[in-house]
């Protein structure tokens, strides 16, 4: 992060000795390459203009960072992403990376031949319903399958049933009064959960 030793220098100061240190981190991007991206930064700037940088986010105002064009997330960037919006809508962080896992393996431009698109693998129909606008930016796309996976955990009030609706569809799930006779949805199920308790008991 960006911090000041003894009092509080001018803002101006501040600010262009943390935009020096965004250049220098943003040069160590370019010069270690894989190597930074693999452990991932993330930051965010405050009401004053000053930009605090880091690589173990403690609040929902980080982002990745220096995200721009096709630059790729680390894993660690994309699960705090599932961290933050888990925690927005209600669903346990090791849950979502769980789905994300089965769903699309942390590709972001992942594509079933179903038509899913992205990390969370979300339909365009229901893309449409979640207001999402693209499909493979890796934070829009999280943002809409946590919101819609913490609605399903809402609707059934049990893990395995809202996982497994959100493989098969609300409908399918109602219509059959629980997990329905479908191989692949079992299958689904039963991937997700391992990974969810794999997951919780890194933690």
């Amino acid at each position: 992060m960006c911090h000041w030793l003894g009092n509080r220098p001018d803002p101006g100061h501040v600010k262009l000795a943390c935009f020096g240190l965004a250049a220098f981190l943003l040069a160590g991007l370019v010069l270690l390459g894989q190597t930074v991206q693999a452990e991932g930064l993330f930051s965010y700037k405050d009401e004053d203009g000053v930009m605090h940088v880091t690589d173990t986010p403690d609040s929902e105002k980080y982002k990745p960072f220096c995200v721009f064009g096709d630059k790729r997330y680390s894993r660690k960037e994309l699960e705090w992403l599932v961290r933050k919006y888990g925690t927005r809508y209600g669903v346990d962080p090791d849950l979502g990376v769980a789905v994300l896992k089965v769903e699309s393996d942390f590709q972001p431009r992942a594509e079933s031949s179903a038509g899913a698109q992205g990390l969370m693998q979300i339909m365009p129909v229901t893309q449409k319903d979640l207001g999402v606008e693209d499909p493979f930016d890796p934070e829009d796309n999280i943002d809409a399958g946590l919101r819609y996976l913490g609605w399903l955990l809402d609707k059934y009030e049990r893990i395995r049933l809202a996982v497994a609706a959100y493989n098969a569809g609300p409908g399918i799930v109602d219509k059959y009064g629980g997990i329905p006779p479908y191989q692949e949805t079992k299958e689904y199920v039963e991937r997700v959960i391992s990974f969810y308790s794999r997951f919780q008991n890194q933690d």
